[in-house]
């Protein structure tokens, strides 16, 4: 999300481990403020899961059990 006044959507990058390529599967937004995606990372190891939080501000790579 990336309201800030606005009220729409833009495109923002998410957090993910350096060196990797990512893909989101979902995400989800209960306010401007507040959003949750989630996905996969391509990585040295293989597949690995990840998890984003934003903040209103910027995106945050959450801990994974898998992942980084």
């Amino acid at each position: 999300y990336g309201g800030s006044g606005s009220g729409g959507w833009r495109v923002l990058q998410p957090a993910y481990p350096a060196g990797a390529e990512a893909v989101l599967t979902d995400v989800a937004c209960p306010s401007p403020a507040q959003c949750v995606a989630v996905g996969d990372y391509d990585y040295t190891t293989g597949e690995l899961p990840f998890a984003d939080v934003w903040n209103g501000r910027q995106w945050r790579l959450l801990r994974m059990p898998d992942g980084p």
